[in-house]
């Protein structure tokens, strides 16, 4: 069994941050036999400045480190407010003793987490986000990192084995102490810009049965420059898919944790929204209530049916999108601008639109760093990124077409981009109907 001394001998020999979290996952596993390990630091705020567990505000937990988790829950989990869920309240210090799913050195531990819900009542639990509930994971453990006396990250466990953390309790609060120490003499904040990216902005976007989807982006280079952007992709129960495009408000690290907690919001209401209108008015009403005061989301929302047929396009102050035609001809999709998610509740007068897509053709969603870039005063615009697309006809009809389609219009506006001036994140999605297979003929 690995002890102690062996992790802290490793930890001080790690010659980076990335070897340190790796060695500290492998030795915790091989501990644990944990299914799923991740690792979360507080990081530093873009400023040089260690970022202190202010419960109160939106600061957040990016995972730095993981070994095991799907892609949907590290999607889902990336990202989290101190004193939200159980990792949030453990980040914050905002655990009970008095309850026995809580240990006196401020640990979450219970082994048989399907059961919660029954054993415990919505007061004592507080919200929880259920990720790891739909994961099917029975053991958890949530264990903060210590820096002497102040958290600087958690640890999480799960396995779907019932029980499975008891035993080693006591020794895995120990190696959060000794290994939060090691981890924060690095302080490097390109882990959670990563972290975030991974988050909000996966390259490999969540498949869905009847589109055919690329995606780029491009992130700024420091944590203070960080904006909100993020997409999803969802299939209903009826096959059609929702496919939506927006940013937060602001810069830096609440801006890209307002994005997250929205995306995961929309995600939920995307599945039974019967159109982008309607998901836009319900998606209204959630981000005022789930916000900050004085915060607030724009958004393209299209609505792609299972069966062919129009595309439905509805907006809340985004840019609109355009259409690329299998000519190389783009339109830009004539939608109303609503206003922005949560800034004028209970006012919104939704208009959707409906566009006619024929076969190779596709839409365009961006965020507004696409067409914001500037060089000599000079707008990238609509213009920008027509240009791009000049003479690419019948180039995105491979599998990997449609990504490079959107790198090219994503490098581009970089390339317009005066560095003189202030970076931002540029997120651009192409997507397009996936073709019916043809019908083999009868015998």
């Amino acid at each position: 069994m690995p002890d102690l001394q062996q992790l802290q001998s490793g930890l001080r020999q790690a010659a980076s941050f990335d070897e340190a979290v790796e060695l500290f996952m492998h030795w915790l596993r091989e501990l644990s036999g944990s299914e799923t390990t991740t690792v979360r630091v507080f990081g530093q705020d873009g400023n040089g400045g260690q970022w202190e567990p202010r419960p109160a505000e939106l600061q957040l937990l990016p995972i730095c480190g993981h070994q095991g988790a799907t892609a949907a829950f590290l999607r889902d989990e990336a990202i989290v407010a101190h004193g939200e869920c159980m990792c949030g309240r453990v980040a914050a210090g905002e655990t009970d003793a008095d309850l026995p799913f809580f240990t006196f050195d401020g640990s979450f531990a219970w082994g048989k987490a399907q059961t919660l819900s029954q054993a415990f009542s919505p007061q004592e639990l507080g919200a929880l986000r259920g990720r790891c509930i739909a994961e099917g994971y029975d053991s958890l453990a949530v264990i903060p990192l210590w820096d002497g006396e102040q958290r600087v990250g958690i640890l999480h466990l799960a396995d779907r084995r019932p029980d499975r953390f008891d035993d080693n309790l006591a020794l895995l609060e120990l190696a959060g102490r000794l290994a939060g120490a090691e981890l924060a003499r690095f302080g490097d904040e390109n882990h959670a810009l990563r972290s975030l990216e991974a988050a909000l902005m996966p390259l490999d976007p969540p498949r869905v049965s009847g589109l055919e989807v690329g995606v780029d982006y491009a992130m700024a280079s420091a944590m203070s420059e960080f904006g909100g952007d993020f997409y999803d992709l969802v299939e209903q129960p009826s096959g059609a898919t929702m496919v939506f495009l927006g940013d937060s408000i602001g810069k830096g690290m609440d801006a890209a944790g307002n994005a997250a907690r929205a995306r995961l919001a929309l995600n939920v209401l995307a599945r039974t929204a019967s159109s982008p209108g309607e998901f836009l008015d319900r998606g209204d009403r959630l981000i005022e209530e789930l916000l900050p005061e004085g915060k607030f989301v724009t958004l393209a929302a299209a609505l792609f049916p299972a069966n062919g047929g129009p595309v439905r396009v509805a907006l809340a102050g985004h840019p609109r999108p355009l259409v690329l035609r299998q000519s190389g001809r783009t339109e830009e999709v004539p939608a109303p601008y609503g206003p922005p998610l949560g800034a004028l509740p209970g006012r919104r007068q939704q208009v959707e639109v409906e566009v006619s897509l024929t076969p190779q053709d596709l839409l365009l969603l961006f965020s507004d760093g696409i067409m914001e870039a500037r060089r000599d005063g000079v707008l990238f615009g609509i213009e920008g990124i027509s240009a791009a697309l000049a003479d690419v006809a019948g180039e995105h009809d491979h599998p990997e077409g449609l990504r490079m389609l959107a790198r090219r219009v994503r490098t581009a506006s970089d390339a317009h981009h005066d560095p003189a001036l202030a970076p931002d994140d540029r997120l651009i999605l192409a997507v397009r109907p996936r073709p019916a297979p043809p019908v083999p003929p009868r015998p």
